[in-house]
């Protein structure tokens, strides 16, 4: 196998690994960006609810008298509970791929760079070797 195979094909493995890891992650990451925004549209439609009956029951978490309201408060307020926790995680996964994802995509083209740089000195070095 010549010289020339053999580096293009080192080459083709790494642009590939790297594009294909930035594909993975940058999939990923949307996928967790998704969860999030919609984790994060429940907990923000849960504080204006919330925010509606305390407005009219400053007191409707703790003060059963206004059963309707007290119920209404325990309901949002345990959907509130819940999905910040979710929110979080689902904030945390989106910028635990994301990074990667953006990172490995800048990798793939500083690669692109430095083997197209490497490739034109390979090929002087082959042609002055050829040429003596």
């Amino acid at each position: 196998m010549k010289k020339g195979t053999i580096r293009l094909i080192a080459y083709g493995l790494i642009l590939g690994c790297l594009g294909i890891g930035s594909i993975a992650c940058f999939n990923a990451a949307q996928y967790n960006k998704a969860k999030y925004k919609s984790s994060n549209a429940i907990v923000q439609d849960a504080v204006s609810k919330l925010t509606a009956i305390y407005t009219k029951t400053p007191n409707a978490l703790t003060d059963a008298s206004d059963e309707r309201a007290h119920d209404k408060a325990l309901w949002y307020n345990d959907i509130y509970e819940h999905y910040y926790v979710e929110n979080e995680k689902n904030k945390d996964a989106y910028v635990g791929t994301a990074i990667p994802a953006y990172a490995l995509s800048t990798l793939t083209l500083v690669a692109f760079g430095l083997i197209l740089k490497y490739e034109e000195k390979a090929k002087d070095k082959e042609d002055n070797a050829i040429s003596k």
